[in-house]
């Protein structure tokens, strides 16, 4: 009889216990409620951020595409894989293999969003807008190296007499204007060697133009760029090709 007491007496203090820690949680929620739902947002992000910079993997160039060309996720690799087997052997830091980032930004110019338009086809103008402004902030701060722009884009980097002071000439990167460049700042790449053995990359038009970011002052390794850039502009040279 006492043992049968004693269990429900320790079932009764058990109920008690469970019946002030519910109260207890109740009302911590009830004054505390928005700044504990505060504290998990912030400690999710920092702890998504953190896995995010602990499992991407350094990008040693960026290497940026804007134009038409819409690209799915597998295509955008295959090109960063592209990019990244082209660079020169221990082009990372303290020797370690270089990584290549591709950035493409989908823009399309009035004339093509008009045709588009005719043929009934939707495009979305404030998101292209939006591409286009991004695009031109990376003019300005030269966070991109290497642009695979279409040909509008690179025209509007260029002054009314052909220069312009946001690209490094092909002169001072080759010693000399190769012959079969656009100008003495890009080349096609669609005339790359590049281009011609990467499969990847003919998902993009071959008119695609291709050129390097000037210097900015201040830029760490921007000779460790140039030489990357001369590998991946060199221009296809095969006898197929001078006939063409």
């Amino acid at each position: 009889m006492r043992e049968e007491n004693n269990t429900r007496l320790e079932d009764k203090d058990i109920a008690v216990e469970k019946g002030k820690f519910l109260k207890w949680l109740d009302n911590y929620w009830y004054h505390y409620k928005w700044p504990t739902i505060a504290v998990a947002f912030f400690v999710v992000v920092i702890a998504v951020c953190l896995i995010q910079s602990i499992t991407t993997e350094k990008k040693d160039i960026l290497i940026t595409y804007a134009g038409p060309t819409s690209l799915t996720g597998d295509e955008k690799l295959a090109i960063e894989t592209a990019l990244t087997d082209s660079l020169p052997e221990g082009f990372g830091d303290n020797g370690r293999e270089g990584k290549a980032g591709f950035i493409p930004y989908i823009i399309y110019s009035k004339e093509e969003i008009q045709a588009a338009q005719k043929d009934q086809i939707f495009i979305d103008t404030v998101f292209n807008s939006s591409e286009y402004s991004t695009l031109n902030s990376q003019y300005k701060t030269g966070s991109c190296s290497v642009y695979l722009l279409e040909e509008w884009l690179y025209r509007e980097l260029l002054k009314e007499d052909g220069t312009t002071e946001r690209l490094k000439p092909l002169a001072e990167i080759f010693g000399e204007t190769p012959k079969g460049a656009i100008d003495a700042y890009a080349v096609r790449l669609g005339d790359t060697e590049l281009y011609k053995n990467s499969p990847a990359l003919h998902v993009l038009p071959e008119d695609t133009v291709l050129c390097l970011h000037e210097d900015l002052v201040g830029q760490k390794d921007y000779e460790k760029l140039v030489e990357a850039f001369k590998l991946i502009a060199k221009l296809d040279r095969s006898e197929n090709k001078e006939e063409n």
